[in-house]
């Protein structure tokens, strides 16, 4: 990525010739390329590589990684810009006029917001890489001791009392919060059916605690782990795509590790 950056910059120079480097021959125009080209590759290695491996402390940088990113970024900029000023001054045949000093910066900055792009997307491969094994076990998962209690019924009752009905834990593929109301969605017949009873989900929480396929995944939401498909990232929620329904039920942060722990366990 550093060589690929330089080599970046000194296409850039040689091809669009943004500085008055007109009156150099070709080969002069290629060193004066080079140069640039060169800096810039040796400051993103000083400031990514020869610094974090001088620090030792740098071995907490997990704990701040996108701070520890927005400060390699702006030291990068800052370094190339200043070196790139010095060589100016050194080739002594360039005029450093306001225009030439603004795009050295805009030259400057762009290596750095690139390999800040290129960071982030790294963190969400490896984010959702570390997905893969979840995901697999949900395709290539056989049946399990569990049988049995996915046989059992669980009692739905208002809070009323005046209300109720017994579903079997195995048909029931989530609980979702409406209002004061609890609305079940189950598989009947294969097909999915949806009955709201007026109470709380935490209420209906306490009441399968035994159940140990239902995970609370939301402030809103409880889910059968059995009727899990896929757990993904969209952009920065995370989501499970359970059998049969069309929408996604969201993960939210408060309750990410411990969905992932019970999804690894299932």
């Amino acid at each position: 990525m550093i060589l690929l950056t330089g080599v970046a910059v000194f296409l850039f120079v040689m091809i669009f010739q943004p500085f008055p480097i007109e009156s150099y021959d070709f080969d002069h125009r290629l060193a004066f390329a080079l140069g640039m080209g060169a800096i810039v590759s040796l400051c993103i290695f000083i400031v990514r590589v020869a610094c974090p491996c001088l620090n030792k402390s740098d071995r907490h940088q997990k704990k701040m990684s996108k701070r520890h990113t927005i400060l390699n970024t702006f030291f990068i900029f800052i370094l190339s810009s200043v070196a790139i000023v010095f060589y100016f001054i050194f080739m002594g045949s360039t005029d450093l006029s306001i225009l030439t000093l603004l795009k050295v910066f805009i030259i400057c900055l762009a290596p750095p917001l690139v390999i800040l792009i290129y960071d982030r997307m790294k963190e969400l491969n490896l984010q959702n890489e570390s997905l893969i094994p979840e995901n697999e076990s949900f395709i290539n998962r056989t049946d399990k001791p569990r049988i049995e209690k996915e046989n059992k019924f669980i009692e739905f009752i208002s809070n009323s009392k005046t209300d109720k009905f017994s579903l079997p834990a195995g048909q029931v593929i989530c609980l979702k919060s409406a209002d004061n109301y609890v609305e079940v969605i189950y598989r009947e017949n294969d097909l999915i059916r949806k009955k709201l009873i007026r109470n709380t989900l935490v209420n209906i929480e306490q009441k399968i605690v035994n159940f140990t396929s239902f995970v609370r995944c939301h402030r809103i939401c409880i889910v059968n782990l059995n009727n899990v498909e896929s757990f993904a990232r969209n952009c920065n929620r995370y989501n499970l795509v359970l059998t049969g329904l069309n929408e996604k039920i969201p993960v939210s942060q408060q309750y990410f590790i411990k969905v992932k722990m019970a999804l690894s366990n299932a």
